[in-house]
């Protein structure tokens, strides 16, 4: 999907194969940055040739060093230190109230890019514009969408693939483990 500013983000889905881990990995016009498969904390960046800069190499991975008052809790905080920090961003915002960078609008612009990255991986390669939900437009446009690949918690089957197999159906005991956990409390 090309944005606003011309970057391009493009979702491959999951599969059902290969180990369980979380892969990122961000091109660019001058090279990539991604986190190196089976290293789980080591980061690569990698120039493109013709777009190194001078004195630099083309290639390097490293572990980024987590520093400051809160390094030892960061470390232990789940995704890489990633949900420590958007919790102490979350609280600093709330106690000053200031508003937050990552409001409803950067959340919903945000989780589009997969939703509709899978969609589009449905539809082999079929492009998506990624709604901005605070223009009316982009708004109405969603607003009774409810294609899902994702049981509902009434039981009902999802009513889009949940990936590219189209056999792929999940196991008696994984659609009663996935209600279980969206069960509404009692």
């Amino acid at each position: 999907t090309l944005n606003d500013d011309e970057s391009v983000f493009k979702f491959t889905g999951c599969a059902a194969f290969g180990a369980s881990e979380n892969s990122y990995r961000l091109c660019c016009d001058k090279g990539q940055i991604e986190n190196v498969r089976g290293l789980i904390d080591t980061v690569m960046l990698r120039y493109n040739p013709w777009d190194t800069p001078e004195n630099t190499p083309q290639f390097s991975q490293y572990v980024p060093e987590i520093t400051g008052p809160n390094a030892d809790l960061i470390k232990k905080a789940g995704h890489g230190g990633g949900d420590f920090c958007v919790v102490r961003e979350f609280i600093k915002a709330v106690s000053e109230l200031k508003p937050h960078p990552f409001d409803v609008y950067f959340a919903t612009r945000t989780a589009s890019v997969a939703i509709l990255g899978h969609r589009s991986m449905m539809e082999l390669g079929v492009p998506y514009d990624i709604p901005d939900f605070r223009k009316k437009e982009d708004r109405d446009k969603y607003r009774n969408d409810e294609l899902t690949p994702f049981y509902y918690s009434d039981g009902r089957k999802p009513n889009i693939p949940c990936c590219s197999r189209p056999d792929y159906e999940p196991t008696e005991t994984q659609k009663k483990n996935f209600l279980d956990v969206i069960k509404e409390p009692s």
